[in-house]
């Protein structure tokens, strides 16, 4: 067992995030170090150079949290620590180092993250070899040599579960969800306290530092998010229910390989603090289950879905036949801004080979952007499967856009019959002279971030370390972005009654804030058992003719029941 040198919560301000707000102002950081060594020497001699000074280890930290060093991450950071610790002496063999960022999140204590590095694996080596002193005899050296290599491996030992990996750690977070079997507690929701561990596979190699980046399943701002949302919306009976379904959400949705799950219910026992359950899940341990629990609210429906999914078609079907997702935005804003939208997911979904739309998002009429001297956008986004490589996909764009009659020598963001941009392909990020994947400005078009939220809001923008929820609400939340974003319905007009689809009063913002007008509603049944016109529309002409009487007699929405 080695000996240890130890500063706690050592306080130091640095910029450290990736949130815009994070980058303007310094924050305050606890810092914790446990340097092993030996301090038998200066047991003896009483003499501090024979041990790790820890307060010159103190400084090293602080100089190297309060610099310039530009890093985004708390692992990096935690990386640097622990270069700023072995640095000291070649006496410090190793260090054990817990960052911890208070009020990272709004409901918890801290978010932190905790790692252990050797000597040999922070800075490449131990130290320059030992030399043999003139006068120190051939055996001396030998037992010199044989009990350093013992304090080397002794420090090693000490890494324990840690040599293997680092640990994100979210501490207390406090939510309030229905939990238990009372009558009261069937009723009333209540605190419960939550502490995640995120276990992830160790940084290696000297580049450590470097590798700033924070893929989803360690973006603890992401996990927090899906579970606040599971919890908050949830109404289990038992906490050892509530502890698995965090972890699942964490492994499945977050991708987190490895997760400890800690749920405390302080309100339980009138004679203690808590009850409590703790859980460790990997992925694996939800192959053969549920993906989603019996108790979360379901998702609602898209209110605009103008192309279904091929008959059997799935994500999962589509994976295993090699099949690659792709997200990809629509804008229009000249001529018939509807049926250009119709048009462009049927050319989507019907003329490009190898290739079917299985979801699309909301309609949204939006503000132009960049050159706001042209007509409003319509926008939305959709999901495509398809088997083109992302240039071959690029170009099948171009083809439907020209098709429709694209006007490319317009002025750059300019008016246009249709756009059509490459969003998402799969996880990749490439950059080329046509193409980023990633789109490069996603991050700052509310345009195209709310329709795509409408389909998937955990995707990862992994350049940026955020998923397109994360981006849109900074968008929303954070900026001085005004509110040019506005959820639309397709009301009165259809094919079936007119040929096409007639814009003039069609378009309406169905919420409580922009709607001015009174909205009819039809109602349509269609099968045997419906009230008292039960079987009077069974048939397509009959249903057809009586929702274009109900239109005719002024009925913006037809209900169909069936």
């Amino acid at each position: 067992m080695s000996d240890k040198i130890i500063f706690r919560d050592l306080q130091v301000r640095t910029v450290l995030g990736n949130d815009s707000w994070e980058r303007k102002k310094q924050q305050p950081l606890l810092i914790t170090a446990e340097i092993h060594t030996s301090i038998a020497s200066a047991g003896k001699t009483d003499k501090v150079t024979e041990s790790v000074h820890y307060g010159i280890a103190c400084k090293r930290a602080t100089s190297f949290a309060e610099s310039n060093h530009k890093l985004h991450s708390l692992e990096a950071f935690a990386e640097g620590i622990a270069k700023a610790c072995l640095g000291v002496t070649n006496r410090a063999l190793a260090v054990h180092v817990v960052a911890r960022k208070p009020r990272a999140l709004l409901h918890a204590e801290y978010a932190g993250v905790e790692i252990f590095r050797t000597r040999k694996e922070a800075l490449g080596s131990w130290g320059d070899d030992l030399a043999q002193d003139s006068d120190e005899t051939d055996d001396e050296f030998a037992r010199r040599m044989a009990l350093v290599d013992a304090e080397r491996t002794a420090a090693e030992a000490e890494a324990g579960k840690l040599a293997q990996e680092d640990r994100i750690i979210v501490k207390t977070l406090s939510l309030s969800t229905i939990i238990g079997v009372n009558l009261w507690e069937r009723h009333y929701k209540q605190l419960v306290h939550i502490d995640l561990v995120l276990h992830t596979a160790k940084a290696t190699g000297l580049d450590a530092l470097a590798s700033d980046t924070v893929p989803r399943y360690r973006n603890f701002r992401t996990v927090v998010d899906a579970v606040t949302n599971l919890v908050e919306k949830s109404s289990y009976r038992t906490v050892e229910a509530l502890a698995t379904a965090i972890a699942r959400t964490a492994t499945k949705q977050c991708k987190v390989p490895k997760i400890t799950v800690r749920v405390e219910k302080p309100s339980a026992l009138v004679f203690a603090a808590c009850s409590a359950v703790e859980i460790t899940r990997v992925l694996g341990d939800y192959a053969m289950l549920p993906s989603a629990a019996a108790s979360v609210a379901p998702t609602p429906p898209r209110a605009v879905s103008p192309v279904a999914p091929a008959a059997g078609d799935s994500a999962e079907k589509a994976a295993k036949s090699g099949m690659h997702s792709a997200y990809i935005a629509l804008g229009t804003n000249l001529g018939n801004r509807l049926e250009n939208m119709h048009q462009a997911l049927h050319r989507l979904n019907t003329d490009m080979p190898n290739s079917h739309v299985v979801e699309t998002s909301f309609l949204y009429q939006t503000a132009p952007m960049y050159v706001t001297d042209q007509p409003a956008f319509l926008n939305a986004a959709c999901l495509v499967k398809t088997a083109l490589e992302p240039l071959a996909l690029l170009d099948e764009l171009k083809r439907i856009e020209a098709e429709m009659g694209r006007d490319f020598g317009m002025y750059r963001n300019g008016p246009r019959i249709m756009d059509l941009d490459i969003l998402f392909y799969d996880e990749i990020d490439m950059q080329t002279e046509r193409l980023t994947i990633p789109h490069a400005l996603l991050h700052e078009r509310r345009f195209q971030l709310g329709p795509l939220c409408d389909i998937d809001g955990d995707l990862m923008h992994h350049r940026l370390g955020k998923t397109t929820g994360a981006l849109f609400r900074h968008l929303t939340t954070h900026s001085n972005v005004p509110d040019d974003i506005v959820r639309v319905t397709p009301l009165r007009g259809s094919r079936a009654c007119t040929g096409t689809f007639d814009e003039g009063a069609i378009l309406k913002a169905l919420s409580p804030l922009s709607q001015k007008e009174t909205v009819f509603m039809g109602i349509l049944n269609c099968t045997p058992d419906s009230f008292s016109d039960g079987g009077d529309f069974a048939t397509l002409d009959l249903a057809v003719e009586h929702a274009t009487a109900l239109i005719k007699g002024g009925a913006n929405i037809i209900d169909i029941g069936g």
